[in-house]
């Protein structure tokens, strides 16, 4: 007796149901943050000397406080002091970002990093929001400017000093990054499966410290991943596009781990390499080809 097929309900009668189909391209992270550089000044200082600020950054609802880099000296001994070295920060309009201002006047050069045995000169503690919104006020020419904080202040005595903030957009955060990545030779990652299925995972990385132990650890963050190349084992996949704050935080030295898979219609995929890159060495290849 011979078998009938069975109807698919899509007009085909007897025909065969479409197979697993192999993905497209996914991205997994967009990042929409922007970079801002954080110039600093100090002015109406009671007492001269060789005088640092140090930054500290958290999100409204973290508890502990993240440095962020620190000052040079001045040297001079300057009243007023416009600061040379800037800080960069993300700013993403759906989080509130704090920063924290800490003035302090040398008395120990052989004790840099020992913040006790400088002389606190005062604080000021503000949300990023404020220093962005500073930047559309004619009055002060953008820069957000707040009295120094000291814990105890007599009555009618002014204040320590004045801490002046600018804030500048880094247009590099939103740059756009157009890459195209191939492999040759691939090996089989299955003794039954001659040809290979690949894909690849295109992952960010960032440093994390350990509260407990203060230690530092390498963490990996996927962003994008390709479409499946059916078939080969010298595959060429379709251009990736994302910007650079999304790649690599836009630090163009940030390694870029880029995870190579064999795909499989019934089966997890299975690893089969990586490389690791950093956008400066993307941008030279791309000038060079």
């Amino acid at each position: 007796m011979g078998a009938s097929g069975s109807s698919t309900g899509d007009g085909t009668g007897g025909a065969k149901r479409k197979g697993v189909q192999a993905p497209e391209s996914e991205v997994f992270l967009a990042d929409f943050s922007s970079k801002i550089e954080l110039s600093l000044r100090l002015e109406n200082i009671k007492k001269v000397g060789d005088i640092f600020v140090m930054i500290y950054t958290k999100l409204a609802q973290d508890a502990h406080w993240v440095e962020l880099g620190r000052t040079e000296n001045n040297l001079d001994h300057l009243e007023e002091i416009d600061f040379k070295r800037t800080f960069m920060v993300d700013f993403q309009a759906e989080t509130q970002r704090k920063l924290r201002f800490e003035t302090y006047r040398m008395r120990d050069i052989n004790l840099l990093e020992e913040l006790d045995a400088q002389k606190f000169l005062g604080s000021v503690e503000v949300f990023l929001v404020e220093i962005m919104m500073a930047r559309s006020k004619i009055q002060n020419c953008g820069w957000l400017i707040k009295d120094l904080l000291y814990p105890i202040v007599r009555i009618g005595e002014p204040p320590p000093g004045r801490l002046m903030v600018f804030a500048e957009e880094d247009t590099n955060a939103k740059q756009a990054i157009n890459f195209k990545l191939a492999a040759r030779s691939l090996k089989p990652t299955d003794l039954w499966k001659i040809r290979t299925d690949p894909y690849f995972v295109v992952n960010r990385t960032y440093v994390s410290v350990d509260e407990e132990f203060g230690e530092e650890e390498l963490e990996m963050e996927p962003v994008f991943k390709s479409e499946v190349v059916r078939k080969t084992n010298n595959p060429h996949w379709k251009m990736a596009e994302m910007s650079a704050t999304t790649l690599c935080g836009s630090n163009n030295d940030q390694d870029i781990i880029i995870e190579l898979y064999d795909w499989f219609r019934v089966a997890k995929p299975k690893y089969a390499g990586e490389a690791v890159v950093s956008l400066k060495e993307i941008m030279k290849a791309n000038r060079e080809s």
